[in-house]
């Protein structure tokens, strides 16, 4: 689900995840998160997380 505005970029998949006013950049995995008003650089992978107002850096692995 989405909300506001979404940029998802080349090779990123998002999945079960609900994700409002989110940039996401080149081959970001998202699984199972709620993300808001938040950046994700190239290659994060994110699974099970609640995040509001973070920006991660390159290849971010947060997994709960």
């Amino acid at each position: 689900q989405t909300q506001g505005s979404v940029v998802i970029g080349k090779g990123s998949h998002v999945s079960k995840s609900t994700l409002r006013n989110v940039v996401l950049f080149e081959n970001c995995t998202i699984e199972d998160c709620v993300l808001e008003e938040c950046m994700c650089d190239n290659g994060c992978n994110l699974k099970g997380v609640d995040l509001m107002g973070k920006m991660l850096r390159e290849n971010t692995q947060l997994h709960c």
